[in-house]
């Protein structure tokens, strides 16, 4: 909404809740003066707004207007289309020391019936032979949960 931002870390697993063998750290920035209520059901326009949008900036690798109203439809078309740019960017021959935004399309397709497969020529994370769609199982890894 704005007027909250938490940066940190918040990990619920059995090693952070024992206490004693991982840390977590977060911290909370509000500014009660900047919410919805307070600017009449606008979007805020204080620091947090400014810091969320300087953020998505930093990521996407642009700078707009669209992103300081991010429940536009506008916005959401603005940042998948440069989601998708800078996806395609990685993939071509391309200058990797300049690319402008390392916020990148997730490599999955989800059709008409929610059924979820890997996008058309990329079977596995970039870099990685670990593939996109994976396997169901019955049980989660402690690896995962430890």
């Amino acid at each position: 909404d704005d007027s909250v931002a938490i940066v940190g870390s918040a990990n619920i697993n059995q090693r952070s809740l024992a206490g004693s063998r991982d840390s977590e750290l977060a911290v909370i920035a509000h500014q009660p003066e900047h919410t919805l209520l307070s600017q009449g059901g606008n979007l805020p326009q204080g620091e947090v707004a400014q810091f969320r949008t300087r953020l998505m900036e930093e990521h996407l690798g642009h700078q707009h207007q669209t992103l300081t109203n991010p429940n536009t439809g506008e916005c959401k078309d603005f940042v998948r289309y440069i989601c998708k740019k800078n996806w395609q960017n990685f993939h071509a021959d391309y200058d990797y020391e300049y690319i402008a935004g390392h916020l990148v399309e997730y490599p999955i397709s989800v059709d008409q019936e929610g059924e979820v497969s890997a996008m058309e020529d990329c079977a596995n994370f970039p870099d990685t032979v670990a593939p996109i769609q994976g396997a169901k199982s019955a049980h989660l890894p402690n690896k995962l949960t430890t």
